[in-house]
């Protein structure tokens, strides 16, 4: 299973509360440093994929308003004094990913679609019922879906709590997950409610900025075709019209990857799986 976000936005309107976006939806490391390889993005800057141009960074930050952070937690295995394991290798994190700044008190338009029934997503009945979305969204491990929910709550408790220190207020958090288990110990909790509060501040931070991919964030553990999955996000421009008058909008994503055979890897349509596949039966003959 996997999570994929996407938003839509025109990208040749002025920024204004009534803009529609669609959201159809430890030691911590520097999500940068998960890997020193470059993207493919730098290694093949011409590489087109696709029908339509990309965004300005071809990320899901393309959609006006839209911010994002990645934290990664790698932590070795643990023994206590007695020798007794604490904990295996973690590898794991948190993606948080802002509709707006301002998204507690100006809502987006956002739905929900599953594609095969498996995993969870919290606050999926109050999209499909109101057709809103007032809250950051949280992309992590199968195991991490309590402590999320609860960080979204201390965030906006502690940002949006009354004069007399209530939450007199109703807001069902979303928070995805897709399991790590296999290159995390998953049975650690690592993640914290701290952690989330602490991305939500980054993504404020981060305004004009591409969303960090590979090994990072809540892709930091998964796996995708036998090959390493992790955080993904693209972008397209494509026009349309808006009572008879072109406009442009910006279309993107953000795909959280944990899925798949290697057999079925495409890559620009091509059957790159199966290549490689037939590649390692002649070299076992």
């Amino acid at each position: 299973m996997d999570v994929l976000v996407t938003a839509i936005s025109p990208a040749d309107l002025p920024r204004s509360s009534s803009d529609e976006h669609q959201l159809n939806m430890a030691q911590q490391l520097p999500s940068n440093t998960s890997s020193s390889r470059a993207r493919i993005r730098s290694v093949l800057p011409k590489l087109f994929l696709g029908n339509y141009p990309t965004g300005p960074l071809n990320s899901l930050t393309d959609v006006p308003g839209v911010l994002v952070s990645t934290q990664s937690i790698r932590l070795p295995k643990t023994k206590s004094v007695n020798g007794e394991v604490v904990h295996h290798e973690v590898n794991t994190g948190v993606t948080t990913i802002l509709p707006r700044a301002d998204f507690f008190d100006n809502a987006c338009y956002a739905g929900y679609f599953s594609f095969n029934g498996a995993g969870e997503m919290t606050g999926s009945h109050w999209m499909n019922e109101t057709g809103t979305l007032n809250t950051p969204i949280i992309v992590t491990n199968s195991f991490a879906i309590g402590p999320c929910y609860s960080g979204i709550y201390e965030f906006c408790v502690r940002e949006y709590k009354d004069k007399d220190g209530l939450a007199n207020w109703f807001l069902l958090p979303v928070v995805a997950e897709t399991f790590d288990g296999y290159l995390s110990d998953i049975g650690a909790m690592s993640v914290k409610p701290g952690d989330v509060v602490r991305g939500i501040e980054m993504a404020l931070a981060n305004e004009g900025k591409a969303v960090e991919e590979g090994c990072t964030g809540g892709g930091t553990g998964m796996i995708l075709a036998g090959f390493k999955g992790g955080t993904g996000s693209a972008s397209r421009v494509v026009g349309g019209l808006v009572r008879g008058e072109s406009v442009k909008y910006t279309v993107a994503a953000l795909v959280q990857a944990n899925y798949g055979a290697k057999r079925d890897v495409r890559i620009g349509g091509v059957p790159v799986g199966k290549e490689i596949g037939r590649a390692s039966c002649r070299e076992r003959v």
